[in-house]
């Protein structure tokens, strides 16, 4: 899995901004519910696990000082990435180790992430969380639940070890008070049943598995699912105790 997800991201990246649609749309939304439960416009350390292209991160410096931002992915997009403003490190974030590497006298105030952490073991890595975050820090994420591509799961029986609110919930209630669990779905149509294999090649989330696409496959997608995605987003505000 590791190995196809760097070399599907990597082979995304200049295609990622123009097809993203619903990871940038989720961006915004958790903009809005930091700013909606907080009136802090500072953050001295900011983290941002799996940044991909950078495109969440300078979204948050519009938005709000810093006095660090460390940003950490899989695969090397340090070229999207000012290194006087935003310090991008090249780190598999379920390398824990070296992720407390940054972290020898310092903590974080604020932990981001959108659209990344579904690729990872998510229990076993946000228990870990709490030894990088100052106290009152906050936990801000944006993953994907239990109905994302749905139409996949059906089809062809793929799809990730996604989790919903209550799991979330029972991993994170014990060091962090929890403001925000919520999800929703989003459903995009497309002109036919190749636009949609496009369109994940497009974001890089093709790393599932290998898929033979076959007239009949595009042929029962369409009549199952009329060429539409279903994308579930799952939103999540804590604070550190």
């Amino acid at each position: 899995m590791k190995e196809r997800l760097l070399k599907t991201f990597k082979n995304s990246h200049k295609t990622y901004a123009q097809n993203a649609f619903i990871q940038q749309k989720m961006q915004d939304t958790l903009l809005e519910k930091l700013k909606y439960y907080t009136n802090i416009s500072y953050f001295p350390e900011i983290l941002e696990l799996g940044c991909g292209i950078g495109l969440f991160s300078h979204k948050i410096t519009q938005h709000f000082s810093f006095k660090h931002f460390i940003a950490l992915d899989i695969v090397d997009f340090i070229e999207y990435f000012n290194q006087t403003l935003l310090e991008f490190h090249l780190v598999d974030i379920e390398d824990f180790t070296k992720i407390k590497n940054f972290y020898q006298d310092t903590k974080n105030d604020l932990i981001i992430s959108n659209a990344a952490l579904q690729w990872i073991n998510q229990e076993s890595f946000l228990q870990q969380l709490p030894s990088i975050a100052n106290k009152n820090c906050y936990l801000l994420i944006g993953v994907f639940g239990e109905k994302n591509f749905l139409e996949f799961q059906e089809l062809f029986g793929i799809g990730l070890n996604y989790l919903n609110p209550q799991k979330y919930q029972k991993i994170l209630e014990k060091d962090w008070n929890i403001l925000e669990i919520s999800q929703s779905l989003e459903t995009l149509t497309f002109k036919n049943p190749l636009d949609v294999f496009r369109h994940i090649k497009n974001t890089g989330t093709n790393a599932l598995n290998s898929i033979q696409i076959t007239k009949q496959c595009l042929r029962d997608y369409t009549l199952k699912f009329d060429n539409k995605l279903t994308y579930a987003p799952l939103y999540i505000l804590a604070q550190k105790k």
